[in-house]
């Protein structure tokens, strides 16, 4: 707890001064891609929470998976990023 004002701040730094470019961009959604694939598509029943939340859940967030679909990651633009950013 006595470090929590110094991770604030370098949170709160990080956050100010955040640029967001296209070659960063990029480079992190592959990542992103590859822990979906590491985690849920090449695991056996991987998928299996995707499925049951997707028919148990009409309109709940839980739906969708946190990490999104690979259709959502390769949807994505810088555009919609920096949107996001400055929104939230």
């Amino acid at each position: 707890s006595q470090y929590l004002p110094l991770v604030l701040w370098m949170k709160a730094d990080c956050m100010a001064t955040l640029r967001i470019e296209q070659d960063t961009f990029v480079r992190e959604r592959e990542e992103v891609k590859e822990e979906r694939r590491m985690r849920i598509e090449n695991q056996p029943y991987g998928r299996l929470n995707e499925i049951i939340y997707q028919h148990a859940f009409t309109t709940h967030p839980y739906k969708h998976p946190v990490i999104g679909s690979m259709e959502d990651l390769e949807a994505a633009t810088i555009d919609d990023v920096r949107q996001f950013f400055r929104t939230f």
